[in-house]
């Protein structure tokens, strides 16, 4: 802990009435001051806030994505080499949290939406033998279709949703680009949904 910091820390509280510019403050972060990282936190917390939630829209995922931006901030502070702004880095860790955040938002909703359609009307459950048989029905068309989908697709779709691969691991697996599971993964889906709306057709 350095020299200025030991002084806050034995007053219990920061220096008042300084404002050290973000270099400053960098400096006395990578020297593990705690005072010098809650001004920091301070400074940027509402504006990195909402950046963030320009990517991900609610306001609670993104203070999550901001809450996480400053404690990579603090833990990977020994690595940390000025090649440039505080500001372009802080918002550049928010950026990176921010689109893997709505990503796993979006793979969420996929996931759920998927999920619906293989075990039949989870909203509705059965409530007489004839819904429950019907329900049987749709369950055992949809696994058949799984089945029969593409190889490439059911691979992917079960990567997903039976093992949670995210998309960037099932196309490091596949040696492909995320858009090409991305692709796959809606084709498998659209081809499930059209399964379910044909089985609801004929009921």
């Amino acid at each position: 802990m350095g020299i200025a910091c030991q002084a806050e820390a034995r007053l219990s509280i920061a220096p008042s009435g300084r404002v050290d510019n973000d270099d400053v403050l960098m400096g006395r972060i990578l020297e593990g001051c705690p005072f010098a990282f809650g001004e920091l936190f301070e400074r940027y917390w509402d504006p990195l806030v909402d950046y963030a939630s320009g990517f991900v829209g609610a306001l609670d995922e993104a203070e999550d994505v901001v809450q996480e931006t400053f404690v990579r901030v603090w833990k990977t502070r020994s690595a940390w080499s000025p090649s440039g702004t505080i500001s372009a880095y802080l918002y550049r860790i928010t950026r990176n949290l921010s689109l893997n955040a709505r990503r796993d938002v979006r793979t969420r909703r996929e996931r759920e939406a998927c999920a619906g359609v293989v075990i039949g009307l989870a909203c509705s459950p059965p409530w007489t033998p004839l819904q429950e048989f019907e329900g049987k029905q749709l369950e055992e068309r949809m696994n058949a279709a799984v089945a029969q989908l593409p190889l490439r697709r059911r691979e992917v779709l079960l990567l997903s949703f039976v093992n949670h691969f995210s998309r960037q691991e099932i196309a490091t697996e596949h040696g492909v680009t995320t858009r090409t599971v991305s692709n796959q993964m809606s084709a498998a889906l659209s081809q499930l949904r059209r399964v379910a709306a044909d089985h609801l057709e004929q009921c």
